[in-house]
């Protein structure tokens, strides 16, 4: 997803942190898709883990912008750059 890249390239590494998740796929694939997508963050594998069904995902990718105390302050599908900062702009406002 090469509109997360920009994401990641926008905003300092201590404000906003992205974070795959991989609830297909065990974990050396994962680590190989990730590779060849060039996801370029950190992929976390919860294949089995109930992450899926907790955070009430139908479809994949599923992109999610979860605040400082955890709250899910967006969630959509194929969610792109300019509605992933709209949704963060506000959060890291002063």
């Amino acid at each position: 997803m090469p509109h997360l890249k920009t994401i990641r390239e926008q905003y300092p590494e201590d404000q906003v942190v992205i974070l795959s998740l991989n609830a297909i796929n065990p974990a050396q694939q994962a680590a190989a898709e990730a590779s060849k997508y060039e996801i370029g963050s950190q992929v976390l594998v919860c294949k089995g883990s109930g992450v899926v069904r907790d955070y009430k995902v139908s479809k994949l990718p599923h992109l999610m912008i979860i605040d400082r105390e955890g709250v899910i302050r967006a969630s959509a599908l194929f969610m792109k750059a300019d509605k992933i900062q709209a949704a963060v702009d506000p959060l890291l406002a002063p």
